[in-house]
């Protein structure tokens, strides 16, 4: 079963985007293994070629060994161009205003939920060519794949989002996501395996 699957009728498109400037988002713990200084370094080198605004959601998870404080979160974004929105409550209206959402990870994943819902939304995605990451694109139709913790093949993938249709790659993302990530499904596929079990069990 591909994760914990996602609410289809929360994470849903809309019709804001593309209204004010464009903007794209990460959204993650901030971890240093969730390649948020990448995403940064990739986010100055692309501010010079695109009229693009980059956003940085995340909360610290000071019990991970790999954690990065929120000062050192903070100046990363500022020398960088970043906008640093620190925790969020409204990541649904996030992910469906984002143009596109880049989730550079080299972490020990599942599948991400965050993944699960830009797709919902509609919202084109970035991400590693890592397990669990790569489960949410398909390469080309809504997303593209880079190596990990590699900073020149995420900007390479982003310049050929810049050269795509977009509105496509978020529609095939939304098309996806009720095809594979739906909660409901997903939720009615664990009460399979736990019936089929417990009848094996009898």
């Amino acid at each position: 079963l591909p994760g914990s699957g996602v609410n289809l009728t929360l994470f849903q498109p809309n019709t804001r985007r593309g209204k004010t400037k464009e903007f794209v988002l990460m959204a993650a713990r901030l971890l240093k293994d969730k390649g948020i200084e990448d995403y940064c370094y990739a986010a100055q080198h692309l501010k010079t070629k695109y009229d693009i605004d980059f956003k940085l959601a995340g909360v610290i998870d000071e019990l991970s060994p790999t954690h990065l404080t929120k000062e050192f979160v903070q100046e990363l974004c500022l020398k960088n161009g970043v906008e640093f929105l620190g925790s969020v409550n409204n990541m649904h209206d996030l992910l469906s205003d984002a143009m596109a959402f880049v989730y550079p990870s080299y972490y020990a994943e599942g599948l991400p939920k965050v993944l699960q819902e830009a797709a919902a939304c509609g919202t084109p995605v970035l991400t590693s060519n890592h397990p669990g990451c790569r489960d949410a694109v398909i390469e080309n139709y809504n997303g593209f794949l880079f190596e990990p913790h590699n900073i020149s093949e995420l900007i390479d993938a982003f310049h050929k989002l810049m050269n795509s249709d977009i509105v496509s790659l978020g529609r095939n993302g939304r098309s996806l996501a009720v095809r594979k990530f739906d909660e409901n499904h997903i939720v009615q596929g664990h009460y399979s395996i736990y019936q089929k079990l417990l009848a094996d069990d009898l």
